[in-house]
């Protein structure tokens, strides 16, 4: 049985080549958190009908070159059901938008703090090293 996975375009500079990168979730087995792996497999793909950021399914194939061993089975999110849909897609974009100026919010915030603790902190000079001088007793 031949690995099926799903995945998003990153680059389609190659002659029947893209490159897809495969994000996987899995729970890790001694912190107990929710690590998400990404990975990036060369697939084939003849048509060339993939862009950049199309959602792509693919299957694990023999050894095609070198470093390929996949080939592309579907294009776009309606062709499967993964995990992302066209429907999920806007909800995400509103998400991350959201996320984004939550943070340029707080941005202003914790500059001000750090140039407030800049400013109260005393500069204390540095000690100066003197090496003395070594005189042999030898005579």
């Amino acid at each position: 049985m031949a690995k099926i996975l799903t995945g998003i375009v990153v680059s389609d500079k190659m002659t029947n080549t893209v490159v897809v990168d495969v994000q996987r979730k899995f729970q890790h087995p001694r912190f107990k958190k929710i690590v998400n792996i990404h990975k990036k497999f060369k697939v084939h793909a003849e048509d060339g009908s993939v862009k950049v950021g199309d959602v792509v399914r693919i299957q694990e194939t023999k050894p095609i070159s070198k470093d390929k061993h996949f080939i592309l089975l579907a294009k776009g999110a309606e062709n499967f059901s993964g995990k992302a849909s066209a429907k999920e897609a806007p909800a995400k974009a509103q998400k991350e938008e959201v996320k984004e100026a939550a943070v340029a919010v707080e941005a202003p915030a914790a500059e001000t703090k750090k140039t407030a603790a800049a400013k109260t902190t005393k500069k204390v000079p540095a000690k100066t090293v003197t090496k003395k001088k070594v005189t042999s007793s030898k005579k």
